[in-house]
């Protein structure tokens, strides 16, 4: 069983039991500051696992700009239906004040202990940006 299988598996069940539909894609992450040897030996063989249970068109990553792109040039998430766009939802961490011009979200406002978000319904929540018409929204993809 290939890296990334299981945990492919167990999220499209929490996906479909939440409502998500069978073309959405779902986003995995790597929250870490990896390097590219890390990203080559670990993360990308985490990823073809989860492609080969959901395919590469439904797989999205999240993490900083090196992740993102490395994941895009390596083919293991897919396209937005945004034309130049993929599957990549950015953090701020770990991206040195660039934004991945082909990610389809950015987050902007990463909340820690010592520099909190905005407090939204009593909780501190981190902000996003949307940077493509389609960023995998359930309602472009039943």
């Amino acid at each position: 069983m290939p890296a990334g299988s299981a945990d492919a598996r167990t999220a499209w069940q929490l996906h479909t039991a939440a409502g998500g539909g069978h073309s959405a894609p779902i986003f995995f992450s790597v929250d870490d500051d990896i390097d590219r040897h890390t990203w080559e030996t670990v993360a990308l063989q985490w990823f073809r696992g989860i492609n080969s249970v959901l395919g590469v068109q439904r797989t999205g990553v999240y993490g900083g700009i090196n992740v993102c792109q490395w994941a895009a040039a390596d083919g293991v998430i897919g396209n937005s239906g945004t034309p130049g766009h993929r599957w990549a939802w950015q953090t701020r961490s770990w991206s040195h004040g660039q934004v991945d011009p082909a990610a389809v979200l950015y987050q902007r406002v990463v909340s820690t202990a010592s520099n909190p978000g905005p407090v939204v319904g009593g909780l501190e929540v981190d902000v996003n940006d949307v940077l493509a018409q389609d960023c995998g929204q359930w309602n472009l993809h039943p």
